[in-house]
């Protein structure tokens, strides 16, 4: 027989970050958003749709639980597969957090004080929260240039994809993007699947329903692996689409 005890002398280690995931995690999807809310007894913010057309809600005690954290000095990151323009849309509904993380997370952005004329966040107010004060958002260009390599996503994927109030370039088609992600993005293209790569710089996703009857059966290859990625990238599942990054920036890493 054993004996379990503590050591009051062994100081255990304070959680300094949390990482988390958004859709599925704080982010929920329920078919009636308010009945929800009543089952749960708790008041629920409804986010703007994404660019798919989904729409999540978010607890405000989810939103008071990570203000918690970082109030005794836990430091947030939020990371998701979401699209940038989605973040960006979504960003003043989601807890205040250190750094967000978006495209499985191949572009990283930190909170900062704001800066006029540029992109400001204004929290939407919710029960229980203290003072929300706004915010800016600022790119960390070393991380960013890691993918801009041929070897991972190239450039062009980048234009009109910028943080900005309005977008002064138009996105470049696949067919034009240079990296590896995206000479992978056109072969899959050519063979007739339909790639969603809409505010996209360092990922694509393709989802079963866009496709015709060959192109699911193209998914349905890609999702069990008889169809695989190139060495240098990876690929994951997010709500019920395919994810395809560069294998050292998804956030299966983090």
């Amino acid at each position: 027989m054993t004996t379990s005890y503590s050591n009051p002398n062994v100081v255990k280690p304070r959680i300094r970050i949390v990482f988390s995931d958004l859709d599925g995690t704080l982010i929920h999807y329920p078919k009636d958003p308010e009945h929800y809310a009543r089952e749960h007894s708790e008041s629920i913010l409804h986010l703007p749709p994404s660019a798919t057309g989904t729409r999540g809600v978010i607890s405000a005690r989810t939103l008071l639980y990570a203000q918690e954290l970082r109030n005794r000095g836990v430091k947030l990151v939020l990371i998701s597969g979401m699209r940038t323009s989605t973040l960006i849309s979504r960003l003043s509904f989601l807890p205040v957090a250190d750094a967000y993380c978006t495209e499985a997370g191949g572009r990283i952005f930190y909170r900062v004080s704001p800066v006029n004329g540029q992109f400001t966040c204004e929290p939407v107010q919710y029960e229980g929260a203290e003072m929300l004060e706004n915010f800016g958002l600022q790119e960390d260009l070393e991380w960013r240039k890691r993918w801009e390599d041929e070897s991972a996503a190239g450039k062009e994927g980048f234009i009109g994809n910028e943080l900005a109030y309005e977008q002064t370039e138009d996105p470049v088609p696949i067919s034009q993007r240079s990296g590896l992600l995206w000479e992978f993005a056109a072969s899959l293209e050519r063979k007739g699947l339909v790639i969603d790569c809409n505010s996209y710089s360092t990922c694509f996703r393709i989802h079963k329903s866009q496709q015709n009857k060959q192109g699911q059966n193209f998914f349905d290859d890609l999702l069990n692996g008889k169809i695989s990625c190139p060495p240098g990238l990876a690929t994951s599942t997010n709500l019920g689409a395919i994810d395809f990054y560069p294998a050292a920036s998804g956030k299966k890493n983090w």
